[in-house]
């Protein structure tokens, strides 16, 4: 009995007991907000980066096309060295010009010509190249097709190979004009050729500015 009062008077001088208080040093960490973008600032962020992207391929593709093939001035010249050191070499062969001096002339104009004429294809395949590929990024910017090609000048010059050449085989004593069908037929088929491509280029890139129109009012 003894030990048992002296806990209960120990406990009555205690009173009653005290709560614990805990405090850490370590701070909480604080979430970081992120703002939520709706549906409707990506939707129009959406429409105007595509816009954007279809104004420069247009931009880019009509200055290319204003500007002049930097291989045509050189083809030139090469038609003048191929068609002049022949025709050189055969007045010349009529006057004091004698064989070797005109075969040498007639080789060099060709060789000339023909390093003149596959240095100016190099920069014309190079100057088609690039508006072909902006061309084939405004169809893909704007998501259009290009309008059916229009036939009648190839068959046209079908038409006049195909004659020349039978001409030129069954009447041999019509060779001269022959040879000028086959020339005429080559002549409309690559006019024909180019009239055509410009002509559905035209078509595209009106189209594609519609479209930008749309998609800057929208």
């Amino acid at each position: 009995m003894f030990p048992t009062v002296i806990m209960d008077e120990e406990a009555e001088h205690q009173g009653p007991p005290q709560p614990i208080l805990i405090q850490g040093s370590t701070a909480l960490p604080v979430e970081e907000i992120v703002p939520v973008q709706n549906d409707d600032t990506a939707s129009l962020q959406s429409v105007t980066n595509t816009a954007d992207g279809l104004g420069s391929a247009i931009e880019r593709y009509e200055t290319l096309n204003a500007q002049i093939d930097p291989g045509r001035a050189l083809s030139y010249i090469a038609a003048v060295f191929l068609l002049g050191g022949p025709i050189l070499a055969i007045t010349g062969l009529e006057g004091s010009m004698d064989l070797e001096e005109a075969f040498n002339t007639c080789c060099g104009g060709i060789i000339i010509g023909l390093v003149l004429a596959l240095i100016a294809s190099a920069q014309t395949s190079a100057y088609q190249k690039e508006v072909r590929l902006a061309y084939d990024t405004i169809k893909a910017e704007a998501n259009v097709r290009a309008p059916p090609a229009d036939h009648e000048l190839v068959v046209l010059a079908m038409l006049l190979i195909l004659t020349g050449f039978m001409v030129w085989v069954l009447v041999p004593e019509l060779f001269g004009i022959g040879f000028i069908m086959i020339g005429a037929g080559l002549v409309v088929a690559s006019l024909g050729n180019t009239k055509t491509k410009k002509k559905s280029q035209e078509q595209v890139v009106a189209q594609a500015k519609l479209e930008l129109k749309r998609r800057k009012d929208n």
